[in-house]
């Protein structure tokens, strides 16, 4: 049975989600401090770790930096768990060595969907690595029997030789000495084909293995859209790639207007089916396959626009507000609409050398706050530097 270390000193929050855990079928081992953390993986490694961020003797963070600094446990996967939803805050979580991050008040389905998703990765590289483990003892057994037949090769050419200086009285024997060496010659390429065979078979298994566990690493277990860690390693490529040839590089940040209240009127259930009509609008609104929409945490949403400028960002930003009222999502509980809309940050910047992606970011997130701060339901483009 796989076994989850539930980090929180709140007990109400640990009561919770050992609850959900269990009922899951997972074993829990509960801990209501950070050192009681690491106590309890000392004496047994979990298969994976949900840990809260702010707790009194030692927060989450540093729970996860000594976790990551010890050979024997740094690959246990980590879920932060934290009424910290800011930027910085989500970004240090992946610094320290966290995998996944989930915002309180969280809920059982988004919970459970994140757990059940990076324990199949860690199930998945288990069994990558047992599979190499495997392959490299098959290998270590082929040089062996190469080895022993290499040997017994070498005697038996020792032996024609020998023969061929005796009397010609004893050619027949030499004969069958000969026979016997095409004999084994003949069992040790059959041996090698067969080896051959086994490796070819193993190598296409495994690229099919880490074919899928790419997949699964890569996609948000609820919208299926890019997840953070897929958009970062994306944003990196691409803003590199606008360094050397001299391109815009356009983000588009996305929030769903007064979702809070979304969630406490419907149930998040209700709330994650509104997440997936979102994520396929902007599926099928971009326009080329170099673009990126991911999710960016919660309820918020960024999509990166490789090769363009801030004003092909604006228009396609307004077609994502749009398309997105004409969903007609009821929402009784918006102070501006009777349907879900969304407020959109838009920010593009062409790379110089020593300039940081995260300035992007501010720029769009600093334009996602002035369409909020304006009423919602609009588009604001932020100040881009070239």
């Amino acid at each position: 049975m796989l076994q989850i270390l539930v980090v929180d000193d709140t007990t109400a929050n640990l009561k919770l989600l050992t609850e959900i855990l269990v009922n899951e079928g997972y074993q829990v081992r509960p801990a209501s401090s950070g050192s009681l953390a690491l106590k309890s993986v000392a004496v047994e490694k979990p298969d994976l770790i949900i840990l809260d961020i702010k707790m009194p003797d030692m927060d989450g963070y540093e729970v996860c930096r000594r976790l990551k600094s010890d050979k024997l446990c740094n690959k246990i996967p980590i879920i932060f768990i934290s009424a910290l939803d800011d930027t910085t805050d989500i970004v240090k979580g992946f610094t320290a060595g966290g995998i996944d991050y989930i915002t309180k008040p969280f809920h059982a389905e988004e919970v459970l969907a994140r757990v059940e998703n990076h324990l199949s990765l860690a199930i998945l590289q288990k069994q990558l690595e047992a599979q190499n483990v495997q392959l490299r003892q098959e290998i270590a057994e082929r040089e062996q029997i190469k080895e022993k037949l290499r040997e017994a090769n070498n005697k038996l050419e020792q032996r024609v030789k020998e023969r061929t200086k005796e009397l010609k009285q004893i050619n027949e024997q030499l004969l069958e000495e000969i026979e016997e060496r095409k004999q084994i010659e003949e069992e040790l390429q059959h041996v090698r084909d067969g080896l051959e065979m086994q490796v070819e078979m193993r190598t296409q298994e495994l690229a099919k293995v880490n074919a899928k566990l790419q997949v699964l690493s890569s996609l948000d277990g609820l919208t299926g859209l890019a997840n953070r860690r897929y958009l970062d390693e994306f944003w990196e490529r691409e803003w590199q790639r606008g360094q050397r040839q001299g391109t815009s590089v356009a983000l588009i940040m996305i929030d769903l207007d007064y979702f809070k209240g979304y969630n406490d009127a419907y149930g998040h259930l209700v709330g994650d089916d509104c997440l997936k009509l979102v994520a396929s609008t902007l599926k099928t609104t971009l326009k080329r396959k170099t673009d990126l929409a991911a999710r960016y945490g919660g309820e918020e949403f960024a999509v990166l626009l490789p090769e363009t400028d801030i004003e092909g960002a604006a228009i396609l930003a307004e077609e994502i507000r749009i398309k997105i009222e004409a969903l007609g999502i009821k929402h009784e509980k918006s102070l501006i609409s009777q349907v879900v809309t969304v407020s959109l940050g838009v920010a593009a910047i062409i790379p110089q050398q020593g300039m940081e992606a995260t300035q992007m970011i501010a720029i769009a997130d600093s334009a996602l706050y002035q369409a909020k701060h304006e009423g919602r339901n609009r588009v604001k483009i932020g100040k881009s530097t070239s």
